[in-house]
């Protein structure tokens, strides 16, 4: 469908998720006597800036920060009509964002106080859902999740199949055999390397230990690997395809290190060092 289902899907998770995901936080908050029974029962290890993984936090909160750039949102800002239109979506986009989180970390905090021997992070939302919301709401949820897993993963797998088509298939093509690839046949390498990419995912994320982990390791390469060269550009500093192999190599090979030799001592992982050694 391209980038018309990508935007189709889009608007689906907007309407879904900003009509479930309230009613979910309000029907748990309910369930434990509100706000202030809420901070009332949770762990002290909850309720202080402190612990094992403080120092690991700290160095993530720094980096991630950062615009990342990603293929994602720079795909949505190339489709706006004007320089204008971008910036009114994108803060928009920011208080929508910001209230989103919000009621994330409330529905987190009630499936601790609600399930505090729930082993595994992943299930706290589907285990609220299940528990607590009434039949019409509860489908309504399991869809608004689906929706916000589709419109990220068709984003996702849409861009990445359009940039191995123009910056890897065509120069391949014209070097190999010096010729133009005709619209049907991008269309063809754009289709068949998203289904590459899709089950390369599926594989990938059955290996995985848990979302957050799963995250933090792709912002790692991505922040290592890239992200300064697209700041200089920004800038109009224009770097040499030598330089971009270079800062390339260095700040993931920075990462991989410091992730195997340095994080088990200091807890901190390597998205922070790999991503100054690419600059």
């Amino acid at each position: 469908g391209g980038i018309r289902a990508v935007t189709f899907t889009d608007v689906l998770q907007f309407v879904v998720l900003i009509v479930a995901i309230p009613i979910l936080l309000v029907v748990v908050l309910v369930k434990i006597g509100g706000t202030n029974a809420l901070i009332e029962s949770l762990p002290q290890s909850h309720m202080a800036i402190s612990g094992k993984n403080f120092n690991r936090y700290l160095f993530l909160m720094i980096p991630l920060m950062l615009p990342t750039l990603s293929p994602v949102h720079i795909q949505h800002l190339l489709m706006t009509r004007n320089r204008e239109q971008g910036v009114k979506a994108y803060y928009n986009v920011c208080w929508i964002y910001l209230f989103v989180v919000i009621m994330t970390i409330g529905l987190g905090l009630a499936a601790k106080v609600l399930f505090p021997h729930l082993t595994k992070p992943d299930q706290a939302l589907f285990t609220l859902i299940i528990n607590y919301l009434p039949v019409g709401i509860f489908g309504m949820a399991v869809i608004g999740i689906l929706a916000v897993l589709m419109s990220t993963a068709d984003s996702d797998l849409n861009s990445g199949s359009i940039m191995l088509v123009n910056d890897i298939i065509i120069p391949c093509n014209r070097y190999i055999k010096s010729k133009e690839l005709s619209e049907e046949e991008k269309l063809k390498w754009a289709r068949n390397t998203s289904v590459i990419i899709g089950v390369g995912a599926i594989i990938f994320a059955s290996q995985c230990s848990g979302l957050f982990e799963t995250r933090i390791l792709m912002r790692t390469l991505w922040m290592s690997v890239i992200l300064s060269p697209l700041y200089f550009l920004i800038f109009n500093m224009k770097i040499p395809l030598k330089g971009l192999f270079i800062s390339a190599i260095v700040g993931f090979s920075f990462a991989t290190l410091w992730s195997t030799y340095i994080k088990p001592i200091t807890k901190i992982d390597g998205l922070f060092p790999g991503f100054f050694a690419n600059v």
